[in-house]
């Protein structure tokens, strides 16, 4: 259901970015919230022949950048900052 994305990548999304700069790395939300905040269904690769479906919501502060990120499952943060290999 979501779109793959390799760790490297996942890892380009930074505090600060506007909303275009993250869909550039991440391609198109699949929601945006009344906050303003972007929701993405992604695809962690674990191990050699599984994937993390992983749900991601990124929120953007009064000047439009990002200002934080929020995993639902810890298991696709702990990938994504190498806690999880």
């Amino acid at each position: 259901y979501g779109r793959t994305i390799d760790l490297a990548k996942m890892r380009r999304v930074k505090l600060g970015q506007s909303p275009e700069d993250v869909t550039r790395i991440l391609g198109k939300a699949v929601g945006t919230a009344k906050d303003g905040s972007l929701y993405f269904v992604i695809n962690l690769p674990y191990l050699k022949s599984s994937q993390f479906v992983c749900q991601y919501r990124v929120f953007f502060d009064s000047e439009k950048v990002v200002s934080a990120t929020v995993w639902r499952r810890p298991q696709c943060a702990n990938l994504v900052t190498g806690k999880l290999k």
